[in-house]
């Protein structure tokens, strides 16, 4: 065969022209190996050899996830930024605070000097009642008639400060020890941060963990909310200051304090207003989905408001009548409690919008898995690494290999974390086991599971995952289909089936992934069928697998490649057909009316599989192979009865008649091997 070079284009990895050099293919007969492949002699040299199923632990990946650099030093670097992001905004919201902190405390300042000397006696008036009681004292003195001696001296007059004086001072005093005060915590918070940010040099794994133990201790010791409580406290003042400039001009002058307070109590209500709203629509809304457009007045002080409602509704459960049906404001509220900021409560009003009219109340009673590595500063550094900054699939990769640089007692806790979903595949979080085999299963397959399980969660969103993850799936699940052959007696009652490594079906594409990863995968499913190793689900799918790798093949393959891929689809059909019950020996009619069931089922599937002339362009090798597989069904469907007791269907007894006709060569031209994908049974199966 002639040397060529196929031009492939995968978009869904890097969007770049690969150009795959195919050599001359090596034809043989492959046979049933040593390490338990199971496979089938077709008696024609025309189909390439199966290559060797990919294990775990057997060499390095054909598609590894990419790697640039040290991994841990990557997410390091992305702590960094995104550290140094974050204080850099809070740095700059508390230097704004502190500079008109300043302001604003030397004006008050000037008023207080003004007020405070209200508050005590003018010495102006003692030294005037001193004067007074001179003048008399002389003035009585000089005095030669005694009826003129007899003035009686004033009382020492006495000094009380009036309401006004007080209730000004009080607030314009409180005014400025509120922004002074807001100065102070401003500086002790910049502090926080700065050492909040001091790097030592550590490892990068120990520079996670350490990140990560300050982190906690940030969230934990409130630091975001005292940042959060600076800007309440500064409105706070402003508030005290306008009601103490209102209070003392209506003492003073009627006219200047009507417009005054006009202009203070417009904004006084604007402030009120947009702090309480967000809380007044959350309690007041009549639509239990909260369908409604929210509230955008979020602040500090309007969450301080909201937080206190809530704790309210949580200690006295009570019902309204809002609308036409009563409704409890603690159900409303109790997905809110836990809130921490307006983010949570966004997700959570989202969450509400997205639930049906009338939910059912589920039970949450799962007991939470007590790991100690769960807990540990590494576990938690990467879980929060991957659910703040997994935004790209660069970062995805980096995780990916910290994920399986890590000791397995870590490793599998950080993926729990990450989605509950996967405690399928563990036995015991507490043990640290994988599922299957138990006690056996080798290092390596673990971190296939877990390299498997990581990317399948990540690739809903980035599907350039797609072939890395099947990759690490196909390297388990041949690697416990080998040890299921070595292992016949400890294997009885541990299904596969049961712990895949995927939660999803891993593809649904063939055309879009490399032809060795897609030939290694029906190495893996043909496997699965011949140990009896499938569930209806899977079979599904399997089934629609094998319909799609028989009526679509890739323009750009060689014809070699996908005969290959028809042959294992036929052997997968064959290990269906040899798997079906059989009804020699059954009196009863009940079990042979299911048995028919069962031979229906799998018939049908089989013609749905077919595709259209499709049997008519593979090389000699799997058009015999096909053939076999045809005959042998129809050679099931004789012991039980024959095709009419099997195919009650008019229409599927006539699709089964062209597809045996197609394959025993009745009325069939020779047909090149490139005509097929424009042909159809329905032509050749005609008469001329």
């Amino acid at each position: 065969m002639a040397r060529r070079t196929i031009v492939k284009i995968y978009p869904q990895y890097d969007d770049k022209l690969t150009l795959v050099e195919a050599p001359p293919q090596r034809v043989s007969s492959p046979e049933r190996s040593d390490s338990g492949t199971t496979t089938t002699t077709l008696g024609s040299s025309d189909v390439q050899m199966e290559p060797e199923p990919w294990m775990s632990g057997s060499g390095a990946y054909q598609y590894p996830v990419p790697k640039n650099g040290d991994p841990w030093e990557t997410c390091v670097e992305k702590l960094r930024g995104y550290d140094g992001e974050m204080c850099d905004g809070w740095r700059e919201e508390v230097d704004n605070l502190l500079i008109f902190a300043g302001l604003f405390s030397a004006v008050v300042t000037a008023f207080v000097i003004e007020s405070y000397q209200q508050l005590s006696q003018d010495p102006t008036d003692l030294n005037n009642w001193l004067l007074q009681q001179l003048l008399i004292e002389t003035h009585n003195a000089n005095t030669q008639n005694p009826a003129a001696r007899n003035h009686t001296l004033p009382p020492l007059p006495t000094f009380s400060p009036s309401g006004t004086d007080i209730r000004v001072n009080v607030v314009w005093f409180m005014s400025l020890a509120l922004s002074l005060a807001t100065v102070l915590i401003g500086i002790l918070c910049t502090q926080w941060i700065r050492e909040y940010e001091r790097d030592p040099p550590l490892d990068p794994k120990e520079a996670i963990a350490l990140r990560q133990l300050r982190y906690e201790g940030l969230i934990m010791w409130k630091v975001p909310k005292i940042l959060s409580i600076l800007p309440v406290l500064l409105h706070s003042s402003l508030v005290l200051f306008f009601a103490g400039l209102i209070d003392l001009l209506w003492s003073l002058n009627l006219t200047v304090a009507i417009f005054v307070t006009i202009i203070s109590g417009v904004l006084l209500i604007f402030i009120v207003s947009t702090t309480v709203l967000p809380t007044i629509q959350m309690l007041l809304a009549k639509d239990v989905r909260l369908r409604i457009p929210q509230c955008p007045y979020k602040s500090a002080q309007s969450w301080t408001i909201h937080r206190i409602v809530t704790f309210l509704v949580q200690l006295f459960p009570v019902k309204a009548g809002l609308g036409k049906v009563p409704f409890s404001f603690f159900a409303r509220y109790k997905p809110f409690f836990d809130d921490k900021d307006w983010v949570d409560f966004d997700i959570h009003w989202r969450d509400a919008r997205a639930k049906p009219l009338y939910p059912k109340a589920g039970q949450t009673g799962a007991k939470k898995a007590q790991i100690d590595h769960a807990k540990s500063d590494v576990v938690q550094g990467l879980v929060w690494i991957d659910k703040n900054l997994g935004q790209n699939v660069e970062m995805i990769h980096t995780i990916h290999h910290c994920l399986r640089d890590l000791p397995l007692d870590q490793a599998i806790p950080t993926l729990v974390q990450l989605d509950d979903t996967v405690k399928s595949h563990l036995i015991s979080a507490k043990e640290h086991t994988i599922a299957y085999p138990a006690h056996n299963t080798a290092e390596h397959e673990r971190r296939d599971i877990l390299s498997a399980l990581f990317l399948e969660l990540n690739s809903r969103a980035f599907v350039q995952l797609d072939q890395y993850q099947l990759e690490a799936a196909i390297r388990n699940i041949n690697s416990r289909l080998e040890w299921r052959t070595r292992h016949p007696l400890p294997a009885q009652g541990k299904n596969i089936v049961d712990c895949l490594p995927f939660v999803r079906w891993p593809l649904h594409a063939a055309r879009g992934l490399p032809a060795d990863l897609v030939t290694q995968f029906l190495l893996c499913m043909r496997g699965l069928v011949w140990q009896n190793q499938t569930d209806p689900e899977t079979d599904r799918h399997i089934w629609d697998l094998v319909r799609q790798i028989l009526s679509h093949p890739s323009l750009e393959e060689a014809n070699l490649q996908h005969d290959l891929h028809a042959k294992l689809a036929f052997d997968i059909m064959l290990a269906y057909e040899r798997g079906l019950p059989s009804t020699k020996g059954t009196e009863d009619e009940i079990e042979r009316r299911q048995f028919r069931e069962k031979v229906r089922a799998c018939v049908q599937s089989v013609i749905r599989a077919f595709p259209a002339g499709e049997l008519q362009g593979l090389s000699p090798a799997p058009r015999d192979h096909a053939r076999k597989v045809i005959f042998a069904i129809q050679k099931r469907m004789e012991s039980i009865g024959g095709v009419e007791q099997v195919l009650q269907s008019p229409d599927d007894r006539r699709r089964w008649e062209k597809i045996v006709t197609v394959a025993g060569g009745g009325e069939v031209p020779v047909m090149s091997p490139t005509d097929y994908r424009s042909d159809t049974w329905e032509t050749k199966s005609s008469p001329s």
